[in-house]
């Protein structure tokens, strides 16, 4: 009798010993320092050269109490409204999340928003990209950010700029004075 119960419990005992071996590589395995699985390289660059000349003349054309920042996320600017379930404020956010606004136009003193300004180059006669204009068009005008949209080009009148700014950025005033 005592013959056959050593066997049995030599087995449990194995196959226990094969478990904790087993349970203590999977958590070697999952507490270990994530390997990149791909290398990086800088871009080296954060703007275009197209969105760079723009750049320049747009701080040029802006009044002293303005401040602009290329590249914003556009989830940094806006949120989906509250009061929507889980899903579908995931949703809505998963739509804003990796978008990036040309410009973002801020004041000065406190850095509240102002507006945005998109450079639109000739990629903007895609399909793919006027439903994105479309889209952050509707966004950025739910949210109450005005929305100004600039055509590429070589060279950029910085006094035609600082006018149309002047009056994108205080369009009341603009209204009243073409009255």
């Amino acid at each position: 009798m005592m013959a056959t119960i050593i066997p049995t419990q030599l087995i449990v005992l194995v196959f226990a010993a094969l478990a904790v071996i087993v349970l203590l590589v999977l958590l070697k395995k999952f507490l270990a320092e994530p390997e990149a699985a791909v290398g990086y390289k800088s871009r080296e660059r954060v703007l275009t050269p197209a969105e760079r000349s723009f750049f320049g003349a747009l701080e040029m054309s802006l009044s002293p109490q303005c401040r602009a920042f290329p590249k914003i996320r556009l989830a940094d600017l806006i949120a989906p409204a509250s009061g929507s379930d889980r899903r579908v404020f995931q949703s809505a956010f998963n739509r804003i999340a990796a978008k990036h606004l040309d410009f973002t136009l801020c004041r000065e003193s406190d850095l509240a928003i102002l507006g945005v300004v998109e450079l639109d180059d000739a990629s903007h006669d895609r399909a793919d990209r006027q439903a994105r204009d479309r889209f952050l068009e509707q966004a950025l005008q739910s949210a109450g950010i005005p929305l100004l949209r600039v055509k590429a080009a070589r060279t950029y009148d910085t006094v035609q700029l600082s006018s149309q700014l002047t009056a994108f950025l205080n369009p009341k005033t603009s209204a009243a004075s073409s009255k």
